[in-house]
């Protein structure tokens, strides 16, 4: 995988992609690290399901050119379309500034779906025969939704996002909020405003695009800045989340559900990180794996407080 190459996503390029962020280098992740480092999910699959790491994922030290990247797009498209987001603060309500966040959470889902669906179908290519069929099974579902995902659902969006910059159109919905404190952690996701019922939901919508919603959390040296975003017609799936931003203790639970329970793509603060007991570590690498393998979650760890 390391050694294959993916087209940039910006419409009609044919350059290979480089290393793009979802989360600023020089921005929001240098404002949480400690000597150019932070905390990170463990990218390599074989160490992080090893056997000695049987409790959740892995947070390992990271350097801040490594973390949160992707194969998104070329050089010239990657500083091109994001030049409002890098080259000036972070606006409140700002339309093209909250555009771009939504595109950078939608491009890094579909491009980690497009590898985890290759990926997968490489594994159950060679694992046939060898593992037990209920395994194999599981997981050919999982790459078909995968496939799926690639194939309509981040198409759609992805167009969605792209027609804008020609046609200015008000699909975008956004809530911001801003936190006067650097929260010591840092985030891009995309995630399912139905939560458990997703998968439900797909299934009996047929031909429809999933309910997607984008969630960034980004911090600074004095405020940390809360963007949700979702397309207009997925308004009538994200209420609860409206009802949890106008709270500023539910907004609390929110930022930790949207960046421990709904996110493979956080960052924390070594200062952060390193003052949680390791027993609430834990939690937190548990409650980061996917649902579909931990269950519900009976308790949600807040480590990031407002």
């Amino acid at each position: 995988m390391r050694g294959m190459s993916f087209p940039c996503l910006a419409p009609g390029c044919k350059n290979s992609a480089i290393k793009s962020h979802s989360q600023q280098k020089e921005g929001q992740l240098r404002a949480i690290a400690r000597q150019g480092m932070v905390y990170a999910l463990e990218r390599n699959f074989y160490r992080s399901v090893r056997p000695d790491h049987v409790i959740g994922l892995t947070v390992i030290l990271t350097g801040i050119a490594e973390a949160s990247t992707f194969p998104g797009f070329c050089s010239h498209h990657d500083k091109e379309l994001f030049s409002d987001l890098e080259d000036r603060p972070l606006t409140r309500n700002d339309p093209t500034q909250a555009l771009l966040l939504f595109l950078r959470g939608i491009t890094y889902e579909y491009a980690q779906k497009r590898k985890g669906a290759i990926w997968l179908k490489w594994f159950l290519s060679a694992a046939s025969g060898i593992i037990e069929a209920e395994l194999i099974e599981e997981m050919a579902y999982f790459q078909k939704g995968m496939e799926g995902f690639v194939d309509f659902d981040g198409p759609f969006y992805l167009r969605a996002a792209f027609d804008t910059f020609k046609n200015n159109l008000d699909w975008l919905i956004t809530e911001w909020e801003i936190i006067p404190k650097n929260v010591m952690a840092s985030c891009s996701c995309c995630f399912s405003p139905l939560r458990d019922d997703h998968v439900d939901y797909k299934l009996n919508h047929p031909g429809e695009p999933g309910p997607l919603v984008v969630f960034n959390l980004v911090p600074g040296e004095n405020q940390t800045h809360i963007i949700i975003s979702w397309h207009e017609q997925d308004s009538k799936h994200t209420v609860w989340i409206r009802e949890a931003i106008a709270d500023r203790a539910s907004l609390e639970g929110l930022i930790n559900e949207c960046a421990i329970a709904e996110s493979e793509d956080t960052c924390f603060s070594p200062d952060l990180w390193e003052s949680i007991p390791e027993v609430v570590q834990n939690q937190v690498k548990h409650a980061m794996r996917k649902s579909e393998f931990r269950g519900s979650l009976k308790e949600l760890p807040v480590v990031i407080k407002v």
